[in-house]
């Protein structure tokens, strides 16, 4: 169920893995479409930061060393520049 736009794209890390934060740090989170904008921006920062940390953590695994910037993750793994 990922986007066909993104299907191929590195985005689509970045978009599974905040995703996944919104399930893990959100678990048992009702009427999500209901609460105010200022709750629904803390609540998709939330998720961002999640994936931001997660994705840090694969780099580390995949390449047993620490990302050389903030632009490696962009690269490999669709981060949004925020």
């Amino acid at each position: 169920m990922l986007n066909e736009q993104i299907h191929d794209q590195p985005l689509r890390y970045f978009t599974m893995a905040h995703e996944l934060g919104h399930i893990i740090m959100q678990e048992g989170l009702i009427g999500y479409y209901t609460l105010n904008n200022y709750a629904h921006s803390s609540l998709e920062n939330e998720a961002n930061e999640f994936a931001v940390a997660l994705l840090g953590q694969l780099y580390i695994e995949e390449n047993q060393r620490l990302p050389d910037n903030y632009f490696d993750l962009v690269y490999l793994y669709g981060m949004p520049i925020f």
